[in-house]
């Protein structure tokens, strides 16, 4: 029979994931939690089996199955709540804020929430969030309703389905229970393009061609003839990538059927065809497209510094970052303080990333994959912003060779001078509707920034200026540089402090030290 009181319906549902992971699926995400719940949550309380603090202790036992499995350690396991229903009107129930409640009360890494956030969410689900965060229960990300329903009408969704849609993965939208999007597929870093295009298509790093021959550096008589080649290799390196993906996805029907997911569509049992072979109404694969502001910030130096200043020579510049800047350190010093940077509000860069997003995007999402869909533009990075910069050489905004990336759309790390205002200024500057795969923004506040309740409607008006301005997914971290030093020289006084890593959470004491090197970095900057 079907579940009746609350605790049936969390089992099913524990039970279900238990089942399909045994099969082989990585469950990425637990649905709406509040939708799902709210009516068991309700009829138990009219009936009087459990009150209301005992139906969150009953939540708490649900929450640490997950948290228990990975303490943190595998990415999370999203639950997602609040956002507009199929209906048009505001989801949010008693239960959202009686399972927030209760998540806060535990402390736990993990599971992880997912905020649907529109115009009508109420204030008070906001500044409970808020207020979760601020107390360092770092969890959440909150996405735009607006922006993200419509990126899958774009995208030819029907708005009802669009309606439904969950955040799986991180932050990535898929819709319930008729979509298999595949959607961390593959990471595109796009500084090696701008690598290749400064050595005719050879990577520095190994000597190998990896691009198009598209011109020596000293061929390029102009900034456009510069962006033209990063173009070339750009494209290139995209349709090499999903090229790649199509090989992997043609032997997945062979190599691992999926019964039981497939049998939770309706689409596949219609057309008695398993998820592995496109049984689903939308098979559609993600590609990350990371290090936005790496590159950005590049390709602007090159502009202001080779082109408009002619402080030095293109094939000057290219020399220095083969020697990982050596004779050249104040120019990249020079060019390192200058706030002509993403993140800061300006015009040149800011316009640079809306024209380069909207050029991925439109290679991205117009091409087919192996599955009868199509491949879905994303921008983050997650955490390969440190492997892919361990990859990629020099660059002409002043980094030096094997050092971070940027990370997801945050600017580069101390690059953000104006403020939390510039950087919202800058990232929305991208038109996220032509990223169904999802993107996401991090803030690194200082805790003097969020006190008090003035501190609290601050936060609640920042999430709601970013959406305003067409951001789509944001997260926070609110943590000081000195509490983090501590915790790196005596994490056995500090074994619960939480960072929200890239869209999931952990204990900081859990990082490697270049991980927890890089989160006091970018809190000293914000200090």
């Amino acid at each position: 029979r079907a579940p009746e009181p609350l605790h049936e319906g969390l089992q099913l549902a524990y039970l279900c994931h238990e089942l399909m992971q045994m099969e082989g699926e990585s469950v990425r995400s637990m649905g709406h939690f509040d939708r799902l719940y709210e009516r068991f949550y309700r009829a138990d309380i009219e009936r009087g089996i459990r009150t209301r603090e005992q139906q969150k202790e009953l939540i708490k036992y649900y929450f640490i199955k997950h948290y228990a499995r990975t303490d943190g350690l595998a990415y999370g396991k999203n639950h997602v709540f609040g956002g507009i229903d199929v209906d048009g009107s505001d989801a949010t129930n008693e239960l959202s804020y009686a399972a927030i409640e209760a998540f806060e009360e535990m402390r736990t890494v993990d599971p992880k929430f997912a905020i649907r956030v529109n115009v009508g969410t109420p204030d008070r689900l906001l500044r409970q969030v808020a207020g979760a965060i601020r107390d360092g229960c770092t969890s959440f990300v909150l996405a735009s309703d607006e922006v993200g329903t419509a990126s899958l009408l774009r995208r030819g969704v029907p708005e009802r389905e669009a309606r439904s849609y969950v955040l799986m993965g991180c932050y990535e939208p898929a819709i319930l229970g008729k979509e298999v999007p595949c959607s961390g597929s593959m990471w595109v870093n796009i500084a090696k393009p701008l690598e290749w295009a400064l050595h005719d298509g050879v990577d520095p790093l190994t000597g190998r061609q990896m691009g198009p021959h598209t011109g020596a550096p000293e061929q390029f008589a102009t900034f456009d003839d510069v962006y033209a080649a990063f173009r070339a290799q750009l494209r290139s390196l995209l349709e090499s990538a999903m090229a790649v993906q199509v090989d992997f996805e043609r032997p997945w029907a062979k190599m691992n059927s999926s019964p039981l997911l497939s049998g939770t569509m309706v689409e596949c049992v219609e057309r008695a065809r398993d998820i592995s072979a496109a049984g689903a109404k939308y098979n559609n694969t993600g590609i990350c497209v990371a290090s936005i502001a790496s590159t950005v910030d590049s390709l602007t130096a090159i502009r202001e510094w080779v082109f408009e200043r002619e402080a030095i020579s293109l094939p000057a510049l290219v020399e220095a970052l083969d020697a990982d800047w050596e004779g050249e350190e104040r120019l990249r010093l020079r060019i390192r303080r200058d706030d002509e940077k993403f993140g800061n509000d300006r015009d040149g860069p800011d316009a640079l990333a809306d024209k380069i997003t909207h050029f991925a995007a439109r290679i991205i999402n117009v091409t087919p994959n192996e599955r009868g869909g199509h491949f879905c533009a994303a921008l983050n990075s997650i955490d390969h912003c440190l492997w892919l910069g361990e990859a990629t050489g020099a660059l002409p905004d002043g980094r030096r060779a094997h050092e971070p990336l940027s990370k997801n759309l945050s600017a580069v790390t101390g690059m953000d001078r104006q403020g939390v205002t510039g950087l919202i200024n800058s990232v929305t500057a991208i038109d996220f509707t032509q990223f169904p795969n999802g993107s996401v923004l991090d803030i690194v506040l200082h805790p003097s920034a969020v006190e008090g309740e003035e501190g609290l409607d601050a936060l609640v008006g920042l999430i709601r200026s970013y959406f305003a301005q067409g951001g789509f997914a944001i997260q926070f971290n609110i943590f000081d540089a000195a509490t983090l030093r501590e915790a790196q020289q005596d994490p056995e006084r500090h074994r619960n402090l939480q960072v929200r890593v890239c869209g999931w959470n952990v204990h900081f004491v859990n990082l490697s030290e270049v991980e927890q090197n890089m989160f006091i970095e970018q809190a000293e900057c914000v200090g």
